[in-house]
């Protein structure tokens, strides 16, 4: 037989082709095309397209047929893909993957370009059921509009959600360096603490000196048990401390990262190493061990299921920001990653989910909650940390109260044994961080362990670390919590010293009730909490009684301008009643009027004390938040007697901090007693200036001065009498793309200071706090910070001038559209400006030196006008033309 195949014509075979082929292009077209068949109905029509009643595209091109009353067909009309997505405000994007992705302000979706038409004369286009179908936006024909009106569900509403900001990127390629000088005393602190009786008067006080030594702090701090015998001080802390990003050196006094039980303090070196995160917290006490192997916040995955198409957006836990959002794609998982879990805190987000991406829809709610344990690393982070020194102990001699020859050589303290370890700590799982090392003290090599376990969806956590003791005796410390249905928080901890359980239910809101027990006292106590808010009404109560019928208890509470503070405790009641004479409701600022009633049980015999006082508290604030006084005086009559009693803080003075304390009488005695602290501190650079609160920080932080200047002779340095110019600090910093503000900010007259972590800044200045005439020689500069001083940005401002008047013709009436030209008579570029109607002119941006006027290019005389440093920025002048 003669096969099939061979039986076939040449024709035969040709046509099986062209079968096949027009079978297979048709399965794969992309997009659909709209042949001359379905066009056959329909006829190009201009249309215009309308959003609710507002006309958003006047006409545009549109297939589609009707009979002179109502649309043909109308869910197969065909409108160009552009109009539909430019009438609707929806952006669109390519994506990698070959999809578009569609977003308007209620509508975020996906579609492939297979699910366009292509037409001939309009393009990509979408029919009237696409768009029902794709975007859930109803539409119609109007007649006597001649327009198709579409009614997107978000036409009416308002989002209030907005997404998160995301940062601007730092950039410092290019920019001018400005380094910190290697050496720098920066500060020098003195507090003074004088207190006595008629008999005795004792004076002590602790002397304290910050600076930087090349990319590192010093600091040194002096105890002086006698302010006026040298040989009484003794040096309480020296330390060197150089922080990057992934490395730590600190030298001198500091704690060691065991728990130790070794009495006297710890002098040594320590090196500390991360690896796969930087410690971003600031050590504004100086080095910390734990805090510097610890980052700040651990990055968290979070996943879920949802039906393909579905928008899922991560917001706040208590807000609307939006963090992220993702539409579900063919595999109906959804994946934020990389989500922000600060340590030793609660996060919490919701996620919202958005059948179809329909903003207008009301979202299934889902929740994500994080704990983060301090001491949890990422998966993969770990940290070394070595560190050798020893045990520094002062002799009996030199405890508090000697004096004369008993404190000498106790300056320096007694070095005794050797004392050192090492410890790593790592990120094994999500929820899990392990670590252990080895520990020399006491002569003996001691093991240690830690474990930092918190999952990321069960509401328990677990730390826990050991240290091998003598006689394979374990010293541990231990902590575990458990959190449920957001309300009810358990807490246990555990040390050598004892076991204790802490219990707290949110029951309602403003209403909490608590457990406690500790083995160390064999007491078991429960309370409550309750606190209440309306309008000029406020109260708090708390309670809480213990197995030995011991009661405790707090109350605050305020109605209008009175004020009622209760304590109590088994031994102690303390009760003060205030009204604010100022007329200030629900505070103390002011003037207020104050009873006092005190009683206190010691054995069988218990002391009381009433009092009645004037209390003041100044409205006006001192640079970092507190009152300038806060002065009560008042008279008391108790067990002991009656006298009078009185304190007084006040900042007054920046940079000094005073309190006062004087009392005739006390709950316990009729002795006359008295106290005077008296707080200060000099910032010595980069100026010489009053410090402030904060300057100690400078331990484990740095700082930016910035001196902006009127450079009136142009020399680029601040010279004897150019003004600082600090008038609009807020608006003329920029630091990291954010305003000097969002910082801690203290502007004095001679520069702005601000304190940072130690880092690398971009410093911008905004065109927007410029001063009048003033234009910087640099916009732009990168500053390297490093602890324990302040970098020096001087910004000297070229000061511009302008010369202002009229022009007069002979008979002295002004004359408009005259040329007035300032030409410098040696070097230097000529400014120009035209009269207005009224005959007035500004020649802007002159700078110094000898200038000849013209009007319209003829000099107006022989007088020249000279502009000198000590000239005002505007310098006026009336001239004739001729």
């Amino acid at each position: 037989m003669i096969p099939i195949f061979h039986q076939l014509t040449k024709k035969s075979l040709l046509a099986l082709a062209i079968v096949i082929v027009l079978i297979v292009g048709k399965s794969y077209a992309v997009p659909d095309t709209i042949t001359a068949d379905d066009m056959e109905e329909f006829t190009i029509l201009p249309l215009g397209i309308m959003i609710g009643r507002r006309n958003v595209i006047p006409s545009t091109l549109v297939r589609g047929l009707e009979d002179g009353e109502q649309a043909v067909n109308f869910e197969q009309w065909l409108l160009p893909f552009d109009a539909v997505t430019k009438a609707l405000q929806i952006s669109v994007t390519n994506l990698e993957d070959g999809q578009m992705e569609l977003r308007s302000p209620g509508l975020i979706t996906r579609i492939s370009p297979e699910q366009l038409k292509t037409d001939p004369e309009l393009g990509q286009a979408l029919t009237i059921k696409d768009i029902e179908t794709l975007f859930h936006v109803p539409a119609k024909f109007d007649i006597e509009e001649y327009a198709i009106v579409l009614a997107p569900p978000w036409l009416n509403t308002k989002n209030k959600k907005g997404h998160r900001e995301e940062p601007l990127p730092v950039l410092l390629d290019g920019l001018p360096a400005v380094h910190p000088d290697r050496f720098n005393f920066t500060a020098l602190g003195q507090q003074i603490s004088i207190n006595g009786d008629k008999n005795n008067t004792n004076t002590q006080g602790n002397l304290f000196a910050i600076g930087k030594l090349g990319k590192g702090s010093w600091y040194l701090r002096t105890h002086q048990q006698d302010l006026f015998d040298t040989a009484s001080w003794q040096l309480g802390d020296a330390q060197y401390f150089r922080q990057t990003e992934t490395m730590d050196y600190a030298l001198g006094s500091q704690s060691t990262f065991w728990q130790s039980q070794t009495g006297g303090d710890y002098w040594g070196a320590t090196l500390v190493k991360r690896n796969g995160f930087s410690s971003l917290q600031s050590s504004q006490g100086g080095f910390d061990p734990a805090l510097r192997r610890q980052g700040w916040q651990v990055a968290r995955t979070i996943t879920g299921e949802a039906a393909p198409g579905t928008l899922v957006q991560l917001v706040e836990g208590f807000g609307d920001q939006i963090i992220a959002e993702t539409l579900v794609d063919s595999s109906g998982v959804y994946r934020f990653e990389d989500v922000a879990s600060r340590t030793q805190s609660f996060q919490e987000y919701r996620i919202l989910l958005y059948p179809n991406g329909v903003l207008t829809a009301t979202p299934e709610e889902r929740k994500a909650q994080f704990d983060t344990r301090a001491g949890q690393l990422e998966v993969g982070a770990s940290a070394w940390i070595f560190s050798g020194g020893v045990n520094r102990q002062f002799s009996t001699g030199a405890s508090l109260g000697a004096t004369g020859d008993q404190y000498s050589g106790q300056f320096w303290g007694e070095a005794e044994e050797f004392r050192g370890g090492f410890s790593y700590r790592r990120g094994v799982f999500d929820s899990l961080t392990l670590g252990g090392g080895l520990v020399h003290e006491d002569s003996l090599k001691k093991p240690m362990a830690e474990m930092y376990y918190q999952p990321a969806k069960l509401p328990f956590g677990l730390s826990f670390s050991a240290l091998m003791e003598e006689n394979n005796k374990i010293r541990h410390n231990a902590n575990a919590s458990l959190r449920l249905f957001n309300k009810l928080n358990l807490n246990f901890s555990s040390d050598p010293l004892s076991e204790r359980f802490y219990l707290n239910w949110n029951l309602l809101p403003g209403f909490s009730l608590r457990a406690r027990s500790d083995s160390r006292t064999h007491l078991k106590s429960g309370g409550f909490t309750y606190s209440k808010s309306i309008n000029k009404f406020f109260a708090s109560l708390s309670a809480e009684m213990d197995t030995e019928e011991q009661m405790r208890g707090y109350f605050t509470g305020y109605w209008d301008k009175w004020h009622l503070n209760y304590q109590k405790d088994d031994m102690n009641d303390a009760a003060k009643l205030s009204y604010n004479l100022s007329g200030n409701p629900r505070s103390d600022l002011g003037h207020s009027l104050v009873l006092t009633h005190k009683s206190s049980k010691i054995g069988n015999r218990t002391n009381e004390l009433k009092g009645i006082a004037w209390h003041y508290e100044s409205p006006a604030k001192a640079r970092d938040g507190r009152n300038l006084w806060r002065v009560d005086l008042g008279y008391a009559n108790g067990t002991h007697g009656n006298g009078f009693i009185g304190t007084l803080t006040t900042t007054i003075i920046p940079g000094v901090d005073i309190r006062l304390r004087y009392q005739d009488i006390s709950i316990v005695s009729n002795e006359t007693s008295f106290l005077l602290e008296f707080s200060t501190n000099f910032r010595l650079q980069p100026k010489r200036d009053w410090g402030n609160r904060y300057i100690e920080q400078l331990r484990g932080q740095g700082g930016i001065f910035v001196q902006p200047f009127l450079d009136k002779n142009d020399n680029g340095v601040h010279d004897d009498g150019e003004e600082v110019y600090t008038e609009h600090a807020d608006l003329l910093l920029l630091l990291n793309n954010k305003s000097v503000s969002k910082y801690r900010l203290r502007v004095t007259k001679q520069g702005i200071y601000t304190q940072v972590t130690p880092g690398t800044y971009r410093l911008d200045l905004d065109p927007a706090g410029y001063p009048i005439g003033g234009t910087p020689e640099k916009e732009s500069y990168a500053v390297q910070v490093t602890a324990g001083g302040y970098t020096s940005v001087i910004v000297p401002f070229s000061v511009s001038y302008t010369i202002a008047g009229t022009v007069q013709d002979a008979e002295g009436n002004p004359v408009g559209g005259v040329k007035v030209e300032a030409v410098p008579v040696g070097k230097g570029s000529k400014s120009f400006a035209v009269t207005n109607g009224a005959g007035i002119f500004f020649v802007d941006n002159v700078r110094q030196g000898v200038y000849k006027m013209l009007l319209d290019g003829q000099s107006v005389n022989a007088d020249t006008i000279e502009i000198t440093p000590d000239s005002e920025l505007i310098v006026e002048v009336n001239l004739k033309k001729p």
